[in-house]
């Protein structure tokens, strides 16, 4: 009745190889995303400069010059907004200073 040590331990269980085989999808799954968002991005900025120079001199637009036109449009907005809320914090603030509307604390 002597049991071998090197039995239990020879080779790897299914479960490893199934951990591993997961492990080496995520890493190629990752690695494809990334690939595709990086042509994707350079397919883009490939044909900005075209579409956006055809816009300008008043040729058939395309849907990059349009969302280049949108972005600008949202760039605006979201200036205006924020001098909007500039202008509103000095004006709390300035009304924070005016000691006409302060009162004394009785101590």
């Amino acid at each position: 009745m002597f049991i071998r040590k090197n039995e239990s331990e020879a080779g790897f269980a299914p479960v490893e190889i199934a951990l591993i085989a997961v492990i080496i999808i995520i890493v190629g799954f990752v690695g494809w995303f990334v690939y595709h968002a990086k042509q994707t991005s350079d397919k883009t900025l490939q044909t900005s400069p075209t579409s956006q120079s055809a816009a300008t001199t008043g040729t058939k637009s395309s849907p990059a010059s349009t969302n280049i036109q949108s972005d600008e449009s949202a760039l605006n907005a979201a200036s205006s907004a924020s001098s909007q809320s500039s202008q509103a914090v000095n004006n709390s603030s300035s009304s924070l200073n005016d000691t006409s509307t302060l009162s004394t604390v009785p101590q």
